[in-house]
């Protein structure tokens, strides 16, 4: 937290930098979760997606992950976060940035499945992209698309 609100700081001291979009929505999810700012965050979340075009090209999966799932999500309708997430996956294998890459697949197919989306489809999509995960050893991630992977063939068998 405190690595997120000096980033933060510099950006609004000396101007924005390529890591200005990471830190803004760092920044907001830290303020939701801990002061319950809602709109604060949100607009945290929006002007990271402002800046994006000025920051690295690796650093656009991640700063699309935090702003869509923990930044604008809250004001918004979870299908609005299936385009973008869509985008964050492409961008992040892309730019080599795999981690985000697998975070922004895997909440994808969750929130399908939040969604009341086809569950056939869903289980495909998440069965897709837990081997993703295990072939590039995201283990946590892994682990996540499994327990929503069970949930919809529970539902399916």
């Amino acid at each position: 937290n405190r690595y997120t609100l000096e980033m933060a700081h510099l950006s609004l001291k000396y101007g924005l930098a390529p890591e200005s979009s990471v830190s803004f929505s760092a920044l907001g999810s830290v303020l939701i979760a801990k002061l319950g700012t809602i709109n604060f965050g949100y607009s945290l979340g929006q002007m990271a997606l402002r800046n994006m075009p000025n920051a690295q090209k690796k650093q656009h999966s991640r700063t699309i992950n935090l702003a869509y799932l923990f930044n604008l999500s809250w004001r918004g309708h979870l299908e609005e976060t299936l385009e973008p997430l869509a985008r964050s996956r492409r961008l992040g294998l892309e730019n080599g940035d795999v981690s985000n890459a697998i975070i922004a697949g895997i909440s994808a197919c969750k929130f399908e499945f939040l969604l009341g989306r086809n569950l056939q489809s869903v289980e495909k999509n998440l069965e897709e992209r837990i081997a993703e995960a295990k072939q590039h050893q995201q283990t946590s991630r892994y682990y996540m698309g499994g327990i929503y992977l069970q949930m919809t063939r529970n539902l399916t068998r």
